[in-house]
Parts: C-alpha cells; structure tokens; sequence
C-alpha cells in the first residue's frame, strides 16, 4: 500500500473519529464479512458507527485524539464502535452485548474500550454494559421526583374530598333534621 493511500487512509479515520469521547473495540476476527455486516446494519440501527481499521493506520488516527489511549488494547482484526451522542459508551457497549446475545453462535467479543477518560477492559465494559443509559437514568431520575410530588397531591385531593362528605354529610343531616313545616 502506498504511503499517499495510507495518508488519506489514516485522515478519514481521524474524520470519522473527530470528536468521540468513547469507543468499543470489538475483536471482529471471527466473523466473517456478511456477519460484520449484519452487525453494523444492527448497530446503526441503534445510531452507533462501527468501523473496521487496519490497526498500525487507526494507531496513528489516534494520535491526540481523546481516545488515544485505547491503543493499548489494539491486537488483531479490530473494530470501533462509537456514537457521538453517547459520550458515556454506555448505549454503544450495550447495543453490540445486545447483538452478540441474541447470536450467541458469534464468536466476536468486546475487548475493551474508554469512557470516562478510563481505558476499559473486557469485564469492566461487561459492567458498562449493565449500566442504565441516559435516557433511562432520566427516566429514573424523574421517578424519583415525581414520586412525593405525586404522593402530596394524593393526599391532597383525599383531604379536599373527607371535607366534602363531610360537609355533604352535615347538609343530609341538617335537612332531616329540619321540620317539615319550617319549608318556605
């Protein structure tokens, strides 16, 4: 390979990787082209980018950017996976556990990645992965909130509503009790 087409090589890669605050690296070894397929089909499905590299190019794309330090863990046929939305990796880490669950038969794995600032390993992005999401954590997060929000107005509206009947009640009470000759 000439050193030009290396060139242009290494600067789509930094192109496509400018900005990522985290990645995925998957050993993509043992798929074979229409599985890798399959699994980025699925991953953009779920708005991550995988992209398959040539590790010495992608080792030098990484230079200075903040994911430099995951070249550490470059060995083999690897793919990053990444999403710019996602600068956690938490929705990227779980969208590929998803997918290679589901094919259990692949025997692709997770070999690490960072977050955080952090370069992971296979168990720590194992844990990532059974992380809630931002979304999730949101969603959480408002239940929390709502909930004595929610709990007050119960309370409130039980209280306006034994005041009722029981206002209601004394009105019953006071026209029984009324003589009928007292009527206008």
């Amino acid at each position: 390979m000439s050193r030009l087409l290396k060139s242009l090589i290494v600067d789509e890669y930094r192109r496509e990787l400018e900005g990522v605050q985290s990645c995925v690296l998957v050993d993509v070894s043992p798929l074979s082209v229409g599985e890798v397929e399959d699994l980025r089909r699925h991953l953009r499905e779920n708005e991550v980018r995988l992209k398959v590299v040539r590790n010495r190019l992608a080792f030098h794309a990484l230079e200075g950017s903040p994911i430099e330090p995951v070249r550490s863990l470059f060995a083999g046929p690897m793919a990053i996976a990444f999403d710019q939305d996602d600068p956690e990796g938490v929705a990227t880490v779980k969208a590929i556990r998803n997918y290679l669950n589901e094919r259990r038969k692949l025997k692709a794995e997770i070999r690490g990645g960072y977050s955080e600032g952090e370069v992971l390993d296979t168990p720590a992005m194992e844990n990532l992965a059974k992380m809630p999401d931002r979304p999730q954590l949101r969603a959480m997060a408002l239940g929390v909130i709502q909930g004595p929000a929610r709990g007050l107005a119960s309370v409130m509206a039980n209280v306006a509503g034994g005041l009722a009947r029981g206002l209601k009640a004394r009105i019953e009470k006071e026209e029984k009790n009324e003589p009928e000759g007292n009527a206008a």
